[in-house]
């Protein structure tokens, strides 16, 4: 059996056999919420390196070739991920909002949405990116970051550098997040097919298969989505969001079944 976390995210495969959704770990108490609606609940802690569950099931923390932290993200520094949360730096442009979480990142500048991609952080210090979205989208480089307290210099490889500050609250969502920011994942998305949406900010972006096919802005009220297409269309959706869980009725028809989609 394997389980991986990344972010809010889990995996849990065993043999042919894999489900993808979320967790959530409350005092010994680990739990995962599967795209497939199945949820499985533990009892857990940590001995050394290894995870135990139910006092019987014995993990062993991996590491992929190369060392680099499984699926992206960042290592563990005693316990914690050094970048994880929110950072503010003044530019000649304005000011700049980074936020790190799992293994992804947004950059907003002014208040608005720039930059989002993933990421992967090494303990020498070295910031391997893949920008996704923004004037960057298709780029791949490293910078380099030296900490110093509270705040980190980000030097780029042209010698360039910014300094960031962290936001008070590590869990404090970066400007103009709402509460869908973030990326999701239809609950019936299989392993041939994959359909998702990324909000960013007031934007969105949807994929299949990992190809993006449709971006535009969004409104989010308590009852719907409201989704501005870049192609002119606009189409106001029934809406249930429920902490990781997002449900849309696309129809008022009951014979229609709506889309959930779940947090990644």
């Amino acid at each position: 059996m394997f389980l991986m976390f990344n972010g809010n995210s889990c995996t849990l495969r065993m043999d042919t056999m894999q489900m993808a959704g979320v967790y959530s770990l409350a005092g010994d108490t680990l739990r995962m919420q599967f795209q497939n609606g199945s949820a499985q609940s533990w009892r857990c802690f940590m001995d050394g390196s290894a995870l135990i569950l139910d006092g019987s099931m014995r993990f062993k923390r991996q590491r992929q070739p190369g060392g680099q932290p499984p699926y992206g993200g960042q290592f563990s520094q005693q316990g914690q991920f050094p970048l994880e949360g929110v950072w503010v730096a003044q530019t000649p442009q304005g000011q700049l909002v980074s936020q790190f979480q799992g293994s992804r990142y947004v950059y907003y500048l002014n208040g608005q949405p720039y930059e989002q991609g993933s990421f992967v952080y090494y303990p020498d210090g070295r910031l391997q990116y893949q920008t996704t979205a923004g004037p960057s989208a298709g780029q791949r480089g490293v910078n380099r970051i030296v900490y110093q307290g509270q705040s980190f210099a980000m030097y780029g490889p042209n010698g360039s550098c910014i300094t960031c500050q962290r936001q008070a609250s590590q869990s404090q969502p970066g400007p103009c997040a709402t509460p869908i920011e973030g990326r999701w994942i239809m609950v019936k998305s299989t392993p041939q097919i994959s359909i998702g949406y990324v909000f960013s900010g007031n934007r969105f972006a949807s994929f299949k298969n990992g190809v993006q096919k449709f971006t535009g802005s969004f409104k989010l009220t308590q009852t719907q989505l409201i989704l501005q297409y870049d192609s002119g269309q606009t189409a106001a959706l029934g809406c249930q969001l429920s902490d990781n869980r997002l449900v849309v009725f696309t129809s008022d028809d009951p014979n229609i079944d709506p889309i959930a989609s779940m947090r990644q």
